[in-house]
């Protein structure tokens, strides 16, 4: 075998590390293993892999609410602009959603328009960001809208009930609690104005 797939080999040995680290909530060894794991592919030339890591780095750093570092990596993804595949865009635009919650760079519904306009394949969207981003905006029918499609989609998004819920126990994920919060904003909204 060659260096890189020697590189490759061990890349993998530390994505199953990252994924150790993720799932025990440690993030700060997740964000060093992924880290690793980003080097060791990057080295065996395998860049689709290397961008996906950098993914994971960035999700730690999200998880840890380290925006300054989420930032700097999500500037490294961005350089690789049209070797993007639909879904790594589709990542990219979700941790852009989710660092807007922190940052208030800009209106969610803008960053939601982009997000749509870049990514094509409805399947690649990771559409619990984006309920996610409509709700912390204040748009709450939107974010009912689009968890009725979030449905059709995906079963959890790794950003949200992975890093809040210790359980995958559909009554504890992250849309249905979502549905209640907002209905009860809607509520309240409903109640303020009698």
């Amino acid at each position: 075998a060659d260096a890189a797939d020697n590189d490759i080999a061990i890349a993998r040995l530390y994505k199953a590390k990252t994924l150790i680290y993720q799932y025990s909530y440690d993030s700060n060894m997740m964000i060093e293993s992924a880290k690793e794991t980003a080097r060791y592919y990057m080295r065996g030339r395998d860049t689709m892999r290397y961008v996906n890591a950098l993914n994971e780095v960035i999700a730690g750093y999200l998880q840890s609410q380290d925006t300054l570092n989420a930032r700097v990596y999500l500037d490294t993804i961005a350089s690789y602009g049209d070797c993007l595949t639909q879904r790594q865009i589709s990542d990219l635009y979700s941790a852009k959603l989710f660092l807007n919650e922190y940052s208030r760079d800009c209106d969610s519904a803008f960053l939601i328009s982009e997000y749509m306009a870049n990514v094509a394949d409805s399947s690649s969207i990771r559409w619990l960001s984006v309920a996610n981003a409509y709700y912390y905006g204040g748009y709450l029918n939107q974010a009912l809208h689009i968890l009725d499609i979030a449905g059709d989609y995906e079963k959890y998004n790794t950003f949200f009930t992975d890093h809040y819920y210790e359980s995958n126990d559909p009554k504890n994920q992250f849309a249905p609690q979502m549905i209640y919060d907002i209905n009860i904003e809607k509520l309240d909204e409903t109640i303020e104005t009698i």
